[in-house]
């Protein structure tokens, strides 16, 4: 694909440049390109290599002695090349100009003006910014999703799969793909960016490691990624000369903020970099333009298909410069940084993603790429025991850790917290890391360490005589009383709590309402007084709808949406679960979408369409079996129940081959299949 465009490209332009970062195959692509089209040049392709220049003065007589003349008579180099070309048809390929960029581009401006039927093509990390220049972006190869888990005939339709398999072969000749390595080889040639050579470096390693082991060292690979070709360039027979190649052709102030990007995981934003890269001999407003020259030497790569534009290094280029960030001294202060900022950002999301007067669902999408950044500030607060850093980026992005199907996440880097010694995190800091893990421990079914927290901040509680601490442990027992199915325990907690509500001046009347709107609404419905819930539902969306934004909202719309139900107002229940499923998947929330997808089978079990039901069920099962996580309690309950009445109304293999049909169907299907009316497909 990639030399039929080039091929198309190269028909229309006098100069095309292949760019892109280093190892990624520019060369060998120059030179298949040129053996395609070689028939189109009488005068023949010439190849120029520039590599082991040193001067470029030099330029335009290695073209010269490149092409056979090595008498100029007494000529500059750059008029005897023009004489010599100025009657021909030729192509000439200028191979690694970055290092003398400048008189290349000298170079190729005056043949071109003087010669009229001379093509150059060019391989650079950059481009060289003439009129009429063609640049294209050489790819990395191929790479499969490594969340997806693929035979090894389908991983063999990918490039770097097909590479790495090939030169494995090279050394051990008995190499195969097999389930066993699979994996390995899919994280490899992931990790690796699907650079070309940094794969061909790392399947040299099979003669001697398991694909596992190869895997296992890639975070030390600038030490096992040695030892390529002998007849290559040196800077090719290391992955980390490779990249030192272009990292020394920067300019001081690039090389300055070339290593402190490397701080992001993930990604950044113009913003995050000017927050926290700036200073110390790289200014603030010269941030973005010294980033689009790095970008401009490929060392740098622009995302510009989301919210806003990102930027981004290979993981391998991002290693190499962490590694020369440690090297000066700054990466402790750089990594400081990035987490207060962040700690900032997250300060202004938590408040933004619950104002109703937000757009709940940009302000997600526009925080959902740096969650890989919130990850790595959390482990360097953790590993640094700064409590309420963790504390804080735990509590503030919260929301999207949930929006992401990951709510359970934050639990080690908390539990980590709470392993220091009181010298360390003091007694308030581990009730509010108990209060953060409490709804963690709840969506797993954690047990033990429910009881253990319930126990642990009774007793702190009591200690300090602390009202809130007294109320959340209360809350908490309320909610177990709950899931136990257990009124008069419900019921006894509740009325200690407002107690305790009552004597605590930071508890107002909203607070105390919402919670008795709550309270009801559980013991209506393990009294399954429906009109009881149903009213107990209905107060707590309007009031979430006026109050809160969309996250919220559309969990309290799935709830109402289930009273309807068992009320038999059956439209009405069908408005609320699409106002919740709709909003659920445009915030990428699929534990979500998945608990909506069960209430819309809900909905079609009142509908006595026992097919639609369990579809709907099975496609709910697979989204939440692919992330790896499990359904709330409550719904677990409700399928458990639900699949006892189906099998009282379809035969064995009816119900198997619906909930598989359901199964089967991706995400997207199965929202659009929940949104349709059954039989008409008309949209809800």
């Amino acid at each position: 694909d990639a030399l039929a465009e080039l091929q198309r490209l190269l028909a229309t332009t006098r100069l095309l440049t292949l760019t892109g970062v280093g190892g990624t195959g520019k060369t060998r692509l120059a030179l298949e390109l040129a053996g395609q089209v070689l028939d189109d040049y009488p005068d023949g392709v010439w190849l120029v290599e520039l590599a082991p220049l040193t001067d470029s003065a030099q330029v335009a007589q290695i073209a010269l002695t490149s092409i056979g003349i090595l008498d100029t008579a007494g000529m500059t180099p750059t008029a005897a090349l023009i004489d010599v070309l100025r009657n021909k048809r030729c192509l000439l390929i200028l191979d690694n100009c970055e290092h003398v960029l400048d008189a290349c581009a000298k170079l190729v401006d005056t043949v071109l003006h003087g010669c009229q039927n001379i093509t150059f093509l060019t391989t650079s990390r950059e481009v060289m910014g003439i009129a009429g220049e063609q640049g294209w972006r050489v790819p990395s190869l191929s790479n499969p999703q490594t969340d997806r888990n693929q035979t090894t005939d389908e991983l063999l339709r990918f490039e770097a799969i097909q590479l790495f398999v090939q030169r494995a072969r090279h050394v051990a000749s008995t190499f195969a793909l097999t389930q066993d390595n699979c994996a390995a080889v899919q994280k490899i040639c992931q990790r690796l960016d699907g650079i070309p050579l940094a794969i061909e470096l790392a399947a040299a390693r099979v003669k001697a490691m398991t694909p596992g082991e190869i895997e296992q060292h890639l975070s030390h690979r600038f030490r096992l990624l040695t030892g390529g070709s002998r007849t290559a360039l040196p800077r090719q027979q290391t992955l980390q000369a490779l990249i030192d190649w272009s990292y020394r052709l920067l300019t001081e102030s690039e090389q300055r903020l070339f290593c402190r990007l490397s701080v992001f995981s993930g990604g950044w934003s113009v913003t995050a970099a000017e927050g926290i890269c700036s200073g110390d001999g790289v200014e603030t407003v010269d941030i973005l333009s010294l980033m689009l020259r790095l970008v401009d030497k490929s060392l740098v790569l622009i995302d510009d298909s989301g919210a806003r534009t990102r930027y981004r290094f290979l993981e391998t280029v991002r290693q190499f410069a962490e590694e020369r960030l440690s090297d000066s001294g700054n990466s402790s202060q750089l990594r400081d940084r990035h987490a207060s900022y962040f700690v900032a950002y997250g300060r202004q999301f938590s408040t933004e993603i619950v104002d109703p007067a937000q757009d709940s669902i940009a302000i997600l999408t526009m925080a959902a790429p740096e969650l890989n950044n919130v990850r790595r500030a959390l482990d360097w607060s953790t590993e640094n025991v700064q409590c309420d850093r963790v504390c804080d980026l735990i509590e503030h992005f919260a929301f999207l850790f949930v929006a992401r199907s990951v709510r359970e996440e934050p639990q080690p880097w908390a539990e980590a917290m709470l392993k220091q010694p009181e010298d360390r995190v003091n007694t308030h800091q581990r009730v509010r890391l108990i209060q953060l893990l409490q709804p963690m421990y709840h969506h797993t079914d954690q047990m033990e360490k429910i009881a253990w927290a319930h126990e642990t901040l009774s007793i702190i509680g009591q200690t300090l005589n602390d009202p809130a601490l007294i109320l959340g442990f209360e809350a908490g027992n309320i909610r177990d009383a709950i899931v136990r199915k257990d009124k008069a325990a419900a019921l006894r907690h509740y009325a200690k709590w407002c107690t305790v509500a009552s004597t605590d001046a930071s508890i107002g009347d909203r607070e105390r309402t919402i919670m008795e709107h709550s309270v009801r609404g559980d013991i209506a419905l393990l009294d399954r007084d429906f009109n009881a819930f149903r009213r107990e539902a209905q107060w707590l969306y309007q009031d979430f709808h006026v109050r809160l934004g969309k996250m919220q909202t559309s969990a309290m719309a799935r709830q109402f949406g289930y009273a309807l139900i068992w009320n038999g107002e059956l439209e009405a229940a069908r408005a609320k679960l699409r106002e919740s499923l709709v909003d659920n998947y445009a915030l990428g929330d699929k534990h979500a979408v998945a608990a909506c997808l069960n209430a819309f089978g809900a909905l079609a079990n009142a509908q006595h369409d026992p097919i639609r039901c369990a579809t709907l069920l099975g496609a709910s099962e697979a989204i939440v079996e692919a992330m790896h996580t499990r359904l709330m309690r409550w719904d677990r309950d409700y399928i458990a129940s639900t699949l006892i009445e189906l099998r009282s109304r379809l035969t064995a293999e009816a119900l198997h081959a619906a909930w598989s049909a359901g199964r089967a169907m991706t995400l997207e299907k199965a929202v659009a299949y929940a949104l349709e009316r059954p039989g008409g497909g008309t949209r809800a």
